[in-house]
């Protein structure tokens, strides 16, 4: 989490704001490629909580056979289609205004980008499995490990001073590295071993069965993709590379504070799914009760702290060199926060499978997208945010507590033996 506290001056010193500026609006392409995800991590996690709850390892084992092959499949379609793609797609052109149109150093830069993550779908996979068997530490060990050794990445990338291709393919294949390692040895290790991927474990139905509630996941992760991460290639489109720079770097320090709200609800996920499966609705109230306070609180005061001294931080941390806004602060600040309040309420429904209401309100929340495109071009990149955290309190706040709803009814119904011992 706290990683891009190196990794960013460096980044920015060696490749420059406009190089830096293309980089991150390449990041921002990756959101567009969630679908080669197709939904089945998400999925994946929600089936083996479950399985797991049961004791049922043989169909833990189809599951998780099922999922890698299939992700297996996707990455390589992708990866080959992506390569493909470039013979005949200005990728330099995709990332930025016409003015980076036919740069090959930009080209490079987002097929390197590209490329990892993709690769990454097969490799953060096992981030699903661990957090479905409740291997919460020895997942985020891993993670950090992954920050530890993309930080190693970056300043040896610098240090060496091979040119921009060598320091972004450095900075972006570690942590595929890292995810690789981690896969094997916890297939092969004790707690893995008994449902590690094999090939004759493939299973049709589980594949239906993890593509129909994956296809729904999916959804979702575009629809939030395309709201919620698209910011820097919005304004790389409508206003210039070094713009997104002075955009990124602030929304990179207030999306540190996001990586809370994800640590302290994802594990809630799994939990959720076994809760709802046994019919313990009482116990996911009250977990989730106090983790919505918990998030609001923890988030909430670390983005007013962002807020105050943001531009302070900024100054020591880069120099002159990023001068945000005050406006963009508390923009950003906001942001973070309305999305914590109901992260928790989302993991219910996630683990529940009880999707409908999240995919309406981010359906809708589409239309911050065009209004964004229109306040770079008119307003001012720094209203950005603002737009982003008023339109989700109004659209996708009921949503979350409609959807909330829905799942507590719906497993009080599958359950109601275990409701009336409840009350």
């Amino acid at each position: 989490m706290l990683s891009p506290f190196v990794t960013v001056p460096v980044s920015l010193q060696y490749l420059g704001a406009s190089l830096y500026g293309a980089w991150a609006a390449a990041l921002s392409l990756t959101a567009v490629a969630v679908f080669a995800d197709l939904g089945i991590g998400a999925g994946l996690m929600t089936r083996l909580a479950k399985a797991m709850a049961e004791d049922d390892t043989s169909r833990a084992r189809r599951l998780i056979s099922t999922a890698y092959l299939a992700l297996s499949l996707a990455v390589v379609i992708c990866l080959i289609s992506l390569w493909v793609s470039s013979l005949s797609v200005d990728w330099a052109a995709v990332v930025g205004r016409s003015s980076s149109a036919n740069d090959p150093e930009v080209e490079s830069l987002t097929l390197l980008t590209l490329s990892a993550f993709i690769l990454n779908i097969v490799g953060s996979l096992i981030i699903r499995v661990q957090y479905a068997m409740q291997q919460v530490g020895r997942s985020n060990m891993w993670q950090g490990a992954a920050s530890v050794i993309g930080i190693a990445a970056v300043l040896v990338a610098a240090r060496v001073a091979a040119g921009s291709e060598f320091f972004i393919a450095l900075a972006s294949f570690s942590p595929v590295c890292v995810s690789l390692v981690n896969t094997i040895l916890f297939f092969t290790g004790r707690h893995g071993r008994s449902i590690s991927p094999r090939l004759s474990q493939f299973s049709w139905n589980d594949l239906k069965d993890l593509a129909a509630i994956g296809a729904r996941f999916l959804l979702i992760t575009v629809l939030m993709a395309a709201t919620l991460s698209s910011d820097n290639w919005i304004i790389a489109q409508t206003v210039s590379l070094s713009e997104v720079t002075n955009f990124a770097i602030p929304a990179r320090i207030f999306a540190m504070f996001g990586v809370i709200t994800a640590i302290l609800t994802t594990p809630l996920w799994p939990l959720n799914a076994a809760a709802l499966q046994n019919g313990d609705t009482a116990w996911v109230r009250a977990i989730t009760r106090k983790m919505v306070i918990i998030t609001s609180l923890s988030v909430g005061g670390l983005a007013g702290i962002g807020i105050l001294l943001g531009k302070q931080a900024i100054g020591w941390w880069l120099g002159s060199a990023i001068v945000p806004s005050s406006t963009l602060l508390c923009g950003l600040g906001l942001m973070v926060f309305v999305q914590a309040v109901v992260a928790p309420l989302f993991m219910v429904q996630n683990g529940g499978g009880v999707l409908m209401a999240q995919t309406v309100g981010y359906s809708l929340f589409l239309i911050v997208v065009p209004l964004k495109w229109f306040i770079a071009t008119h307003i001012g990149t720094m209203w950005i945010p603002f737009a982003g955290a008023t339109l989700y309190c109004v659209l996708v706040w009921p949503a979350a507590f409609i959807g909330y709803r829905q799942t507590l009814l719906r497993a009080s119904k599958d359950h109601p033996r275990q409701m009336v011992e409840t009350q």
